[in-house]
């Protein structure tokens, strides 16, 4: 299982930011979601952003429009967020309020 550790690192290194946030009342989200942003500025996170949970069997990839997808092949994340903020699979400084096909498709992405 990749953990949010690896998942922080593969992000900052790639340039974009990210950081924990812990649910007190959500079961299904336990351990917290990790807000993952292209930019930060002044404290603001801005761009491409999504949040992310990880559990042994998949991972949940959520959009700010209320959308859900899920991830069942958890090991292909760190490829995932490579082609959204470094390879451009998305038009930067945009948040989607869906995935693209090819992106759903590529990862075989699922909408709860």
């Amino acid at each position: 299982m990749i953990n949010y550790k690896q998942i922080e690192e593969c992000i900052t290194s790639i340039g974009a930011n990210c950081y924990l946030v812990e649910e007190q009342s959500d079961d299904e989200l336990k351990g917290g979601r990790l807000v993952c942003a292209e930019f930060q500025n002044q404290g603001s996170r801005t761009g491409i952003s999504f949040w992310l949970h990880s559990s042994p069997d998949r991972i949940l990839v959520g959009l700010w429009s209320g959308i859900i997808y899920e991830m069942r092949d958890t090991e292909r994340i760190l490829e995932f967020l490579n082609d959204v903020f470094a390879a451009k699979q998305l038009p930067s400084g945009c948040t989607p309020s869906v995935f693209p096909a090819t992106l759903m498709t590529k990862y075989d992405l699922t909408s709860e």
